[in-house]
């Protein structure tokens, strides 16, 4: 069986970005399924690697052909402009480029399945009436909680990109209601996304408290992974670092965005520089608390990942964040935006933190049961197989 992957991003030297995307195509190829990822990569104007790193990035990574860890990643390059997926249409640049490629390389496979409604589920639809073949939407968070409420033109977009799918996934239900409400249909189903919890074992070797005093961590350590964002609360976080109550506490960000350079001001505040994935899941092991106060959500991985880690968590309650964290009985739980909880529910942790980390056991329990990349791999393989059947 083969698979056509069309995917935003994917992992490469400088980022960890679409790690899951990873996770998913190396597990299918053990199960003896044939990958072939198709990540773009836009280009425009070189001027504009001065003004942002990732556009320089861009420009190394754009045509790359290559095979990583068994999974052949193509990184095809297109024309792109900043903030395309609102007002232009870039899915008739990736769709060109995406059937020459295909057919200059002869490409075969027997099912697509695209990542993301607009434009990557709808380049995913255009290919797949060109080929006859079935195809598969998944949606991960912020195309169906963002995207879809950018007026009339988002909705139809998003739409766009799923109508015509055979099946749509979603990653929680929470996601599956808000996707039937935008489009009603019977075709949507949750599939979770797994981890690799051989590599999360392998972190789980060290002993936590040995490695916080190998590193010198002192105090309270809060850990933060995304995007620095407002649509990730980090206004509701610097709030946090300004309040004199919470100054003994250590803050650690990994990710980029708006509020970058605000918190390299803080004395209290690490922003680390990139780091590899397995680097980011250590710093999750022996910090005391992962933060999560986003304002809209899919099922963070971040927090199965802490979970596995039986890192305790404190998040708002948007997206599938109340589900698996049950309800505030495997994770402590704040209402969205709403400032004065996420402080309350923060000093109950630090007032009793025992308590924090009995949830956190539960969560890890329910991580293991869940989301284990190998098993809901054989689920997605098994999916393929009945599509190619029907």
């Amino acid at each position: 069986m083969k698979i056509l992957y069309i995917v935003s991003t994917y992992p490469s030297e400088n980022t960890t970005a679409g790690n899951f995307y990873q996770r998913t195509a190396e597990a299918l190829e053990k199960l003896g399924v044939e990958v072939c990822v198709i990540c773009f990569v836009p280009k425009t104007f070189s001027s504009m690697g001065f003004i942002s790193k990732k556009w320089k990035e861009y420009y190394r990574l754009i045509n790359q052909d290559e095979m990583i860890n068994g999974v052949r990643v193509v990184r095809l390059g297109y024309f792109g402009l900043p903030l395309e997926r609102i007002w232009a249409r870039p899915n008739y640049f990736m769709f060109k480029n995406a059937f020459s490629f295909i057919e200059r390389k002869k490409i075969e496979f027997d099912i697509i399945e695209a990542n993301y409604a607009f434009p990557y589920c709808v380049v995913g639809k255009m290919l797949a009436e060109v080929y006859d073949k079935p195809l598969i939407a998944t949606l991960r968070g912020s195309d169906v909680n963002v995207d879809a409420f950018r007026g009339w033109l988002g909705r139809n977009r998003f739409i766009s990109g799923i109508k015509n799918a055979n099946r749509i996934h979603v990653v929680s239900t929470a996601l599956k209601e808000k996707v039937e409400s935008i489009y009603p249909n019977n075709r949507t189903m949750v599939l979770p996304i797994g981890l690799d919890l051989n590599l999360i074992n392998k972190i789980k070797d060290v002993n936590k408290q040995s490695a916080k005093k190998m590193l010198d961590w002192n105090g309270f350590h809060i850990i933060f992974v995304g995007s620095l964002t407002f649509l990730k609360g980090l206004d509701l976080i610097i709030l946090l670092i300004n309040n004199p109550k919470y100054k003994e506490i250590t803050w650690h960000f990994i990710g980029t965005g708006q509020y970058h350079g605000q918190l390299t001001f803080y004395k209290n505040v690490v922003v680390h520089n990139h780091l590899d994935y397995e680097s980011t899941l250590k710093l999750i092991y022996i910090s005391d608390l992962l933060i999560l106060p986003s304002r809209g959500e899919g099922m963070p991985n971040v927090i199965k990942e802490a979970g596995a880690l039986e890192t305790p968590v404190l998040a708002s309650d948007v997206g599938g964040i109340p589900q698996i964290l049950d309800y505030g009985l495997n994770g402590t739980i704040f209402k969205t935006s709403q400032i004065i909880d996420l402080e309350n529910n923060l000093n109950r942790i630090l007032e009793n933190y025992s308590i924090a980390k009995e949830k956190a056991k539960h969560l890890m329990i329910h991580v293991y049961k869940t989301y284990d990349i190998d098993k809901n791999a054989k689920i997605l393989k098994d999916v393929y197989l009945n599509e190619l059947i029907d």
